[in-house]
């Protein structure tokens, strides 16, 4: 039997034939597929074609990269030119997988490796290279070991707990660990033990969200001699210890309305479980800092924040939308430690408007038409507690955005 008629591929996309036999024709040419083959398709060409059996079923997997690689993979441009070049000059669509590949995918196409996170990113890079690069075609120069490094980043999701020390992680990858240590780097933006605590700590939050493991179980499963060294650097990505953060945990899965939040770094943030969309809204509040010298807060707007900056002792503006930061009020005239206050964020006939108390801090042109999106708090160094928090003039719950 026939199937779908050829069709237009608009993002670059790659199929892995889960079960069955077909053939598949692009730009024309036939293609017979194996079970466990991949295929890859660019932009443009023209895929369909679709023959099988009545009597075989045929399973397809299939990962979209709906944006350009240069804004989802963090490398020079002279290896993105080299991977693009590669996936373009393809001798043919089909590809082998090898056992780590095929993991690899599995992981990508079952949603294990959240979109925007590095671990996504090393192995959309490896996927790809791997299909541009089967066994017997050559090398891809430099992105074939930025390939093997991302291989290696991408498995560390579920290698974390072993004792990895940079030489073994580079002798892993077949690499110098000079050579690792920077193609790391270029890769992700961090050194291989920073990303390796990451790893480590993204998966301490799944155990603390899903398990009831004590702290130095949870500490061991990930990798960490010692409790107290997992809840150190614990602290250090999150902002707060995993006990803190397995109770923010719970009264999300219980649906309850998180009242405080600490934070020793910019990572925690609450978002309102309600979004602002375009035109005219009210945000409004009622909170108490913990602390003002030295420490900061703000209130997330979409991509732009607006908060008060303790070291310098005034409020701030800064974002996508505002530009670089810019600074108002003296904080201490408008905010007391350990009092509450009230806040207003308002747009109303082209004009974003922002009050503590009913004291007007800002006035600005804004565009009806955007959508701010998410709204949410940050502590920085600081513990918030919200005693109020509305949209609209409607209650809104709070919940943590790592959790």
């Amino acid at each position: 039997m026939s199937g779908s008629a050829p069709r237009r591929v608009k993002f670059l996309t790659v199929l892995r034939l889960a079960r069955g036999r077909t053939v598949w024709s692009v730009d024309g040419e036939r293609f017979e597929v194996r079970e466990g083959m991949g295929f890859l398709l660019v932009p443009g060409c023209l895929f369909g074609g679709l023959e099988t059996s009545d009597a075989l079923a045929v399973e397809v997997e299939k990962i979209e990269i709906r944006t350009s690689l240069a804004s989802i993979l963090p490398l020079k441009k002279q290896a993105l030119h080299e991977l693009e070049h590669a996936l373009q000059t393809m001798q043919g669509p089909c590809f082998d997988f090898d056992p780590v590949a095929a993991a690899l995918f599995r992981s990508l196409h079952s949603g294990s490796h959240p979109t925007g996170t590095l671990a996504f990113q090393s192995g959309i890079f490896a996927l790809l290279a791997h299909a541009a690069q089967p066994a017997g075609r050559g090398q891809l120069s430099d992105t074939e070991s930025l390939r093997r490094v991302s291989l290696f980043l991408a498995g560390l999701e579920h290698t974390c707990d072993e004792p990895w020390t940079l030489e073994t992680m580079a002798s892993a990858a077949g690499l110098r660990r000079s050579r690792f240590g920077a193609l790391c780097r270029e890769l992700t933006g961090e050194n291989p033990s920073t990303f390796l605590n990451r790893v480590r700590i993204r998966r301490g939050r799944e155990l603390l969200r899903s398990t009831s493991d004590s702290i130095t179980e949870i500490a061991g499963a990930c990798g960490f001699g010692t409790s107290q060294y997992f809840a150190r650097v614990f602290r250090k990505f999150q902002g707060h210890d995993p006990s803190h953060y397995r109770r923010l945990a719970a009264q999300m899965q219980k649906g309850e309305r998180i009242a405080y939040i600490k934070g020793d770094s910019g990572r925690i943030v609450t978002y309102a479980d309600r979004q602002v969309g375009a035109g005219d809204f009210v945000v409004e509040g009622e909170v108490i800092l913990d602390r003002l010298g030295g420490t900061a807060a703000s209130l997330e707007f979409g991509k732009d924040r607006f908060g008060f900056d303790g070291r310098e002792g005034r409020l701030f503006l800064e974002g996508e939308t505002f530009g670089a930061i810019r600074y108002f009020e003296k904080s201490a005239e408008v905010i007391r430690e350990g009092l509450p206050f009230r806040f207003l964020l308002k747009r109303c006939d082209r004009i974003l408007y922002f009050f503590i108390g009913e004291k007007e801090i800002f006035s600005l042109p804004d565009d009806p038409a955007r959508e701010p999106g998410r709204i949410g708090l940050r502590p920085l160094r600081n513990g918030i507690y919200i005693n109020e928090f509305r949209i609209d003039s409607a209650e809104v719950a709070l919940v943590a955005d790592a959790v």
